[in-house]
Order: C-alpha cells, then structure tokens, then sequence
C-alpha cells in the first residue's frame, strides 16, 4: 500500500535497554528464576534496566519469553512518525510504503500502528458556505516495520484490597492436595463454584517439620492474596460463626486457652477429639490433655517429673514398665503394695531389703552371693505352707523374744559340723521316744557328777555320792 504524506513528524522516546524478571515457584522453591534480556538501544540511555516482580511465569524458560516479550514492547516504542494523509483504507495493522515531495523516509516501509480519518462536509460549497480545506484527510502513526513491535501491556490486572472469609468446601471431610492445599467458596459466588487450590498459613514449616492443621470442610477461613492478585489466593487462618461455635461457652470459660481435635472419619460432632488445653484463673490454674484412643511418649534423653503434692494413675488393663539399667524408688514415709491376685519377683543376682521402724526396732532381710541372714528386733512371723529351702550357705536368727515352732509333720536336722545348745534350762518330751546316738561318746554332765558312754561299750559313772534305786537291779 502506498501512502502520500502531506507532512510527517519523526519522534523518538528514550526506553529500557534491558529487562530483568524474577518470580517464585512455591512448588521448585530452589529453582532458578531470573532472567534478564538486553536490547538494542542506541541512544545515551539505552542501558536503563527495567526490573519487575512478580514476573508472573511458572518457570525460567517460560520467563525468557516473557523477557524478550518485554523487550520488544520497549524498543518497539522507540521510533514514532506522525503523519498526515489521504490513504483512507489505511487502518492499523496494515504496512505501508511512503510517498510525498521533501517527506523524509519516502520509499522505506512501515507499520501503521493508529489511523483517524477526517471528513468535512460540503467543503466544495459556493459562496460564503464553502471551505477552503480538504474534504479528506488522515491522521496515522507509523514505525519503521524493521523494528521489533509487540503490543504494549494495556489491560488492567485485577487487584484484590484485603482479607475476605470463605468456606472450605471439597469432597469427604477433608479435602487437601500434597501441599496441604484446600478449596474454598467464596460469599459473592454466585455460581457457587470452587476456588483453585489455596495454600494454607501454618505457624512453622520446615523441610519435613513443622506445624500442619488443614482446614476442615464447613470451616470459616481467612483468604488473603499476594501482591493483591486474585490468582494467587493464600488462606491465613480461621473464624469461628453462629453455625460453627467454640469449644467450650463464652465468656464463661474466657480463661480457657485449648487446642481441640474433632474425630475424622467418626460420626457426629463431639464424637472424639484429642486435645490440649490450658485454664488461666487463679487459684484453678490447669494443663489438661486427653488422647482419644492411644497415646505415645517419646524421650531421647532424659526426663523430669516433680509434683507438689499427690499423685494418682489408674490403668484400666495391663502395664509393663522395662529399665534397661537399675532402677530406684525412695519413699519418705510408708509404702503400701496390693495385690489381688498373684505376685512373682524373679532376681537374678543379690537382694537387700531394709526395713527400719520409727522406734529404732527395725528388721533386716539380705541375701547376697548366695548368703542368706535374718535379724529381727520386732515381731516377726514366718509360715510356710508347703516346702523352704534355706540354700548351703549360713543362715542366723537372732529373736529377741520368744519363738515357738509347730510342724505338722516329721522333722530332720543334720549338721555337718558341730552343734551348740546354751540356755538356761531345756526340756525334752516327747509322746513315744527319745532317741540319741553318737558314733564315738555320748557324755551328760552336772557339776561333779558325770555319766559317759562310749562306742566300745563302756560306761563310765563319776559323783562324790551315786544312789541306785530300783525294785529289780541286774548286775552281771
């Protein structure tokens, strides 16, 4: 298409020389997403850098073209020629070839880039009602078609002004992607369709550690937006309403601070729960905790436990307590061990046990390496029911008072060595016999008078007077 200027004005705008973009992929968190694109201005301050964030790409390829996108806007906007004309199929879009007397360019090709058309009416009238102009003329802006050209960034992004509330919604009861990501609806929905995929604020999050609490389905939650853009939504916490109350009745309970579970997957609200809870008010001041089902405790080192006054566990069924290494239980005062059922202690190497009273009488039970001894300066009682072995080690009683001894059946001591009785007087009786043999001598004495027996048959009586009475005496 040939245009014949009438007259032409050249312009030129000074732009960014190059562009630099970053953004952020939440997703690649390490990935590399700068990028930079130089162009090719010539004049003083072609060199100006045009940095811009968010580069709004996804990744560091996408953002290339972006930049050079971006750099075709700026130095497209470079030359300008503002011309008039009489082409009036000109519009804008079309190239165009230049033609006129003394119009600089003439036979260089450009790029109409805006075209107004002028018209005037009865231009060619007679008499006073006539113009002395063109009937016609037009009004374009062209480039040099050898320059880059893309079209400018007109279209407003929308912006969002602060937090708004929406309700979780999704499939099941809870409904969250592998980033934690929720759904939700937004009140001015109409069409009442789901939101794109919102990530959820948690109070720590680390690289597999962290805090995480997803939002339940029918909960109220806070939305805001990044940089105030609609696509890049970002739930920050969550608000109780009339429908969803608070765990427990306000402002009666305003002291409680809790951290408060529901049961997934159960049936009804309150069904379960697991939960933390702290009260504030003075003189009621409490930590609670309640696991719904199990709960698991895991130390790596050591621990503490130190309570003021009582304490109280009860286990519904079995309990089983292992220390690797020794164990040790102080108990200031008394101590007192039920069982209703059946004990066992198994040791396999030394026992002591200790026992002292507030009197200064105490008892004393140990059995070291085998070696079993027992000192009582109390009242003891001691009953076996079936058999007692006392080992081959020593064995010592000491009572300070009495001790009475009922077998119901026979009775044997051996002693491998020897065997001493002392006490002021001693009584023997039994219903049948009395029985006592010696392999060498067999010797009772009183004072001066002494009888003895020994194993090759002689009896030896001594006394200052030996009386014999008998109604039948045999001497051979």
């Amino acid at each position: 298409m040939l245009l014949s200027v009438l007259y032409m004005t050249p312009e030129r705008n000074i732009t960014t020389g190059a562009i630099r973009l970053t953004d952020y992929n939440f997703k690649h968190p390490d990935q590399a997403m700068e990028v930079d694109r130089l162009g090719d201005a010539a004049h003083a301050q072609g060199q100006i850098e045009s940095f811009d964030w968010p580069g709004d790409y996804p990744a560091q390829d996408v953002g290339k073209i972006v930049a050079g996108l971006r750099t075709s806007q700026e130095r497209g906007a470079d030359r300008r020629n503002r011309a008039v004309g009489d082409c009036l199929s000109l519009r804008s879009g079309r190239r165009v070839m230049l033609s006129g007397d003394r119009i600089p360019g003439t036979g260089e090709s450009y790029l109409c880039l805006s075209a107004s058309h002028h018209f005037v009416s009865e231009a060619y009238g007679s008499g006073g009602q006539g113009s002395d102009g063109y009937a016609f003329t037009g009004s374009y802006v062209l480039m040099p078609d050898t320059a880059p050209m893309a079209p400018p960034r007109r279209t407003h992004v929308p912006v969002v002004h602060g937090p708004q509330t929406a309700m979780v919604v999704g499939e099941g009861e809870i409904d969250c992607d592998e980033y934690g990501r929720i759904l939700v609806r937004f009140h001015w929905d109409l069409d009442a369709a789901h939101s794109m995929r919102c990530r959820v604020w948690q109070n720590w999050a680390g690289a597999g550690w962290g805090g995480m609490v997803i939002p339940r389905i029918g909960m109220e939650v806070v939305v805001e937006f990044l940089e105030g853009d609609p696509d890049k939504p970002i739930v920050t916490g969550n608000v109780f309403n009339g429908k969803n109350g608070v765990p427990y009745e306000l402002p009666k309970h305003k002291t409680r601070s809790t951290f408060r579970t529901n049961t997934h997957d159960g049936k009804g609200t309150g069904r379960g729960f697991n939960e933390l809870r702290f009260e504030d008010q003075a003189g009621a001041e409490e930590i609670f905790m309640h696991a719904q089902k199990d709960m698991n405790t895991e130390i790596e080192n050591d621990a503490s436990h130190m309570i003021g006054r009582d304490s109280v566990e009860f286990v519904g069924r079995d309990r089983v307590s292992k220390i690797r290494r020794s164990a040790k239980e102080i108990v200031d005062k008394n101590l007192r061990t039920d069982v209703g059922g059946n004990a066992t202690t198994t040791i396999s190497g030394d026992m002591k046990v200790v026992i002292g009273m507030a009197s200064g009488e105490r008892e004393a039970v140990e059995i070291e390496g085998g070696v079993f001894s027992a000192f009582s300066e109390y009242a003891h009682d001691f009953t076996v029911i079936a058999n007692e072995s006392k080992g081959n080690g020593s064995y010592t009683m000491n009572v300070r008072g009495d001790t009475w001894n009922r077998i119901g059946g026979n009775a044997t001591e051996i002693v491998t060595r020897d065997k001493t009785t002392s006490s002021r007087s001693m009584m023997f009786s039994a219903r049948s016999a009395i029985m006592q043999d010696a392999k060498d001598v067999i010797s009772i004495t009183s004072g001066k008078s002494s009888i003895q027996l020994t194993s090759d048959g002689t009896i030896m009586i001594n006394g200052v007077h030996v009386i014999i009475n008998g109604k039948r005496i045999d001497l051979n």
